[in-house]
């Protein structure tokens, strides 16, 4: 089931057709989060059909794993968040409770990400380069909560001021 080395140290493509093999795996980590005290879940690398995985995969894959997950953090009490995956923004909308986007300034797709908006959902969004005077402007009138962070994520933050 795994494929391709990913974008994080250590991590792994997973072939997101195999449904029947992520699910037991996926629902365990779920309730380990759950236990936890977490409220909600963001997935991340959502866009393996973007990507070298190693797997043959399509838009209408990706697309049929990404609603499974959030059915699935659904049905175990948490709200599932999808992280990047601007393609598929718009479909995955009324699926998902919030959405969380690195660079849809520095890359000018923030206006992708209005479904979100549209629907009340919250939508936070990171930049990691510029200023924040550069890129709230444009971010605080979409409506989303950005802040700047270094590409190390750790503690620093700058974010956007409330108007």
């Amino acid at each position: 089931v795994q494929g391709a080395a990913g974008h994080r140290t250590q991590s792994r493509w997973l072939d997101v057709r195999r449904w029947d093999v992520l699910e037991p795996a996926l629902a365990d980590r779920f309730r380990l989060c759950r236990g936890k005290g977490f409220g909600a879940v963001a997935m991340a690398d959502a866009d393996a059909y973007l990507h070298r995985s190693g797997f043959p995969l399509d838009f209408d894959d990706q697309l049929r794993f990404n609603r499974r997950v959030a059915g699935l953090a659904r049905s175990l009490d948490l709200s599932p968040g999808l992280m990047n995956d601007v393609p598929q923004l718009a479909a995955l909308a009324p699926d998902f409770d919030f959405a969380v986007n690195e660079e849809c300034v520095r890359l000018a797709e923030c206006g992708k990400l209005l479904p979100f908006v549209d629907a009340g959902k919250p939508v936070f969004h990171v930049e990691y380069t510029g200023t924040t005077e550069e890129f709230c402007v444009t971010t605080v009138g979409y409506g989303f909560a950005s802040m700047r962070k270094q590409r190390a994520l750790d503690a620093w933050r700058e974010p956007c001021g409330l108007p």
